[in-house]
């Protein structure tokens, strides 16, 4: 079932090409001058563009992800801004949000996105055949995104979207928490938030197989050298740490009662004087919380069997 969603984007009346510049009245000029489109906007719209030809037209959010180290609300923010209702639409297409070029419906151009700057459309060199960027383009990318994580703190949401659309990329079946959760950082309970979050932004759909939840993905390709690659930039910014901060303080929490209950029971049956085993448990506490907060999360992100 497809369903149009309406945009409230500002660029409802603008033709795609003008959109690349906005033009700025300069008091103390004659004339105007031209302020650079944002880097980023630039890029998702190029990427968006090249995706969707190689896919009859049809483009979502998460087939950027794979491609730039962002959290998915900066890319459908901007894909948000293409639509005008005449050459892009915003659909649902069941249950996930979809973008859809008209002029491109139905084609498929087998044109290679790798191997040409998605901003310049320079040909990249033999060694960067396999990216979307010069190391230049790349870099001006990164400084850019990385000015916009001291402001709206977008990393905390990346890391674990990228994680979830990872895992999932590889598996064109519904997905249940259980195995999102088995093969991510996150906990159990944090996996089955998150994923109900994504449903209701339209990033994957719900489904009930008796009586049991599941989800849904587009199915995309995410390389694992990607993925890797997007992660390590995502984890540099400090606002990235707020899951796993979420899971350490479980973990601090759950020792600190084993602690507490070991103590009591030590008092009670071993007959042990209390003002040691405070002072004990102090001490082992302090160390379990030092060794928490000073361990680095095991890599065991890995996508999904293939069915």
């Amino acid at each position: 079932m497809n369903t149009i969603l309406q945009s409230d984007s500002p660029y409802d009346s603008i033709d795609a090409t003008s959109r690349k510049t906005h033009p700025v009245e300069n008091p103390g000029a004659c004339r105007s001058e031209t302020v650079p489109t944002p880097l980023l906007d630039v890029v998702v719209e190029n990427l968006a563009e090249r995706l969707a030809a190689n896919n009859q037209g049809r483009v979502t959010a998460n087939h950027l992800m794979m491609y730039l180290p962002v959290s998915l609300a900066m890319i459908s923010e901007r894909l948000d801004n293409m639509v005008d209702r005449q050459i892009v639409f915003k659909e649902a297409i069941d249950g996930i949000t979809t973008y859809e070029f008209q002029e491109l419906v139905g084609h498929i151009s087998g044109e290679s996105i790798e191997g040409v700057d998605v901003y310049t459309g320079e040909r990249l060199s033999k060694r960067d055949r396999t990216e979307i960027m010069a190391p230049a383009t790349r870099a001006k990318l990164e400084a850019e995104i990385a000015a916009q994580a001291n402001v709206i703190a977008w990393p905390a949401d990346a890391a674990w979207q990228h994680e979830i659309i990872f895992v999932t990329a590889t598996k064109s079946g519904p997905v249940n928490v259980a195995e999102v959760a088995g093969h991510t950082r996150l906990t159990l309970r944090q996996v089955k938030a998150k994923l109900l979050s994504l449903t209701k932004q339209g990033y994957c759909s719900l489904e009930i197989h008796n009586g049991q939840y599941r989800y849904r993905f587009p199915n995309i390709n995410y390389p694992e050298n990607h993925f890797r690659q997007h992660d390590e930039t995502i984890h540099e910014y400090p606002a990235s740490r707020e899951t796993e901060w979420e899971t350490k303080l479980i973990k601090i929490l759950i020792a600190g009662i084993g602690i507490a209950f070991g103590c009591l029971a030590a008092a009670f049956i071993l007959k042990i004087h209390f003002i040691f085993l405070l002072i004990s448990g102090l001490g082992v506490s302090l160390m379990a919380i030092r060794q928490i907060v000073r361990s680095k999360e095991p890599n065991l992100i890995q996508p999904l069997r293939i069915l």
